[in-house]
C-alpha cells in the first residue's frame, strides 16, 4: 500500500510540473504576440505619417490574416513547421511592404521538417531579429534566407541575413525581448 502511495504521489508531482510547464510556455507566447503586434502597429504609423494609406491599409490587411492565423492555433503549442513557415511568410508579406524591392527571401526548406512540430511562433523572432539587428540599415539588397534540415534526430533552422549584424551596429533597438523569450520557450519546451 505504502508503494502504492508513493507511486501515485510520485505520478501527481509530473503531472503538476507538466501543467506548469504548459502554463509557463503559454505565457512566454502571450508576451510574444504583444512584442509582435506593438512593432508591427508602429511601422503602420509610420506608413500613416509618410502618408502612405494604399500601404498603412495593405499592412493592417496582412496582420490581421497572421493575426488570425495565430488565433486559429492559440490553444496548440506545437504546430507543424509547415503551418509556422506559412506565418512567418505572411510576417514577411508585412515586412516586404516597406522594403518593396530592396528585400529578397530565399527559402530551403527540406521536405521531411515539414511535418516536425515546433512552438508556435518560434520562427518569427527569428526573422525580426535579422530586420533589427541586420538588414533595416541596408538600402538596397537586403537578403533573408530561411533553411531547415533535419540534422541527426534533430531539427535545424537557419536564419541567414546579409546585414551589419549586431555588434556592428552603434545602437541597439528595442530590448531584445524575442530573442530571450524564444529562448526562454525552447528551453521551456526541451530542456537545456
Amino acid at each position: 500500500i505504502l508503494k502504492q502511495q508513493h507511486f501515485e504521489a510520485e505520478l501527481h508531482n509530473e503531472q503538476l510540473r507538466g501543467q506548469l510547464a504548459n502554463a509557463q510556455l503559454q505565457s512566454l507566447k502571450m508576451q510574444l504576440n504583444p512584442h509582435f503586434l506593438f512593432n508591427t502597429l508602429h511601422s503602420v504609423i509610420s506608413l500613416m505619417i509618410k502618408n502612405d494609406i494604399r500601404k498603412a491599409t495593405q499592412m493592417i490587411t496582412t496582420l490581421s490574416d497572421l493575426l488570425r492565423a495565430v488565433l486559429v492555433n492559440h490553444k496548440s503549442d506545437f504546430i507543424p513547421f509547415h503551418e509556422e513557415l506559412k506565418l512567418t511568410q505572411q510576417y514577411l508579406a508585412i515586412q516586404q511592404i516597406c522594403f518593396q524591392d530592396r528585400l529578397r527571401v530565399e527559402y530551403d526548406i527540406a521536405s521531411e521538417t515539414e511535418m516536425t512540430c515546433v512552438p508556435q511562433l518560434i520562427l518569427q523572432p527569428l526573422v525580426e531579429n535579422s530586420f533589427t539587428h541586420g538588414i533595416s540599415e541596408l538600402t538596397t539588397n537586403a537578403l533573408i534566407r530561411i533553411s531547415s534540415r533535419i540534422q541527426e534526430d534533430f531539427l535545424q533552422i537557419d536564419v541567414f541575413d546579409n546585414g551589419i549584424g549586431v555588434k556592428q551596429r552603434k545602437t541597439s533597438a528595442g530590448t531584445g525581448l524575442g530573442l530571450k523569450n524564444t529562448l526562454l520557450r525552447l528551453q521551456q519546451a526541451y530542456g537545456e
